[in-house]
């Protein structure tokens, strides 16, 4: 039975608890992915009832509209870009910063000598745990701010491009933690690198900001419910 050391920063301690299912697997199973979908499934779910309230929020009443909606989350935003995002980290990881000299990137398997690798569930594990992050912030936040960010000017769209930046960096960021979390791999702070892009992504934009009122909510709102909503 693993033994769990709590630390005595809570920041610490937030994020030895989140990756304590993990080391347990890692630990008993041989394996760092979780064997459960549930979570998959929980996740999917707050997306149908979210896309539910966006439907009700833009008089979108029909179950085929709400239907379609959830359809386009579930499947695109969630599972399809989870999928290419997992490919990438799965494969960055095994061939670029997989440290195959360190003792412990090695397990007895019988008579015989394993490599670790980074399972393709596993790296889709990580966009699960990423995506909460982010399902808080854009799909219950700010269906929340609507009223405020869909107002025209420079502000509202300031705030929207804000706080795609905080969700689009916070999924980086958690990200980074689950592949830190590997002790055989090296240079995992690649994973954070990408932070960067999004904070620069947000200065380019800010003069578009000013000039014409350039709002990420804007362009979402479009994407989900066309140009006539």
């Amino acid at each position: 039975m693993p033994t769990l050391h709590v630390p005595k920063d809570p920041r610490l301690c937030v994020t030895a608890c989140a990756q304590l299912p993990f080391r347990y697997h890692s630990r008993t199973k041989n394996q760092w992915a979780r064997d459960d979908p549930a979570f998959v499934v929980v996740l999917a779910y707050l997306l149908l009832v979210a896309s539910l309230g966006w439907s009700v929020a833009f008089n979108r009443y029909s179950l085929f509209a709400v239907l379609r909606l959830a359809m386009y989350v579930i499947t695109v935003d969630f599972l399809a870009i989870g999928a290419v995002m997992a490919t990438i980290g799965s494969w960055l990881s095994n061939h670029y910063l997989h440290e195959k000299a360190a003792w412990h990137s090695w397990q007895e398997e019988g008579s015989g000598r394993l490599r670790e690798t980074v399972e393709w569930q596993y790296a889709f594990d990580i966009h699960c745990n990423a995506f909460v992050p982010l399902f808080l912030l854009l799909y219950v936040l700010q269906y929340l701010l609507l009223p405020v960010l869909l107002r025209p000017g420079a502000l509202p769209a300031l705030l929207s491009n804000t706080l795609y930046a905080l969700a689009l960096g916070l999924y980086h960021f958690v990200t980074f933690l689950g592949y830190n979390e590997l002790p055989f791999l090296r240079s995992s702070q690649y994973f954070i690198y990408p932070i960067g892009l999004v904070a620069a992504a947000f200065v380019l934009s800010l003069p578009f900001v000013w000039h014409s009122g350039f709002s990420c909510t804007w362009l979402v709102v479009g994407l989900y419910f066309g140009d006539d909503w």
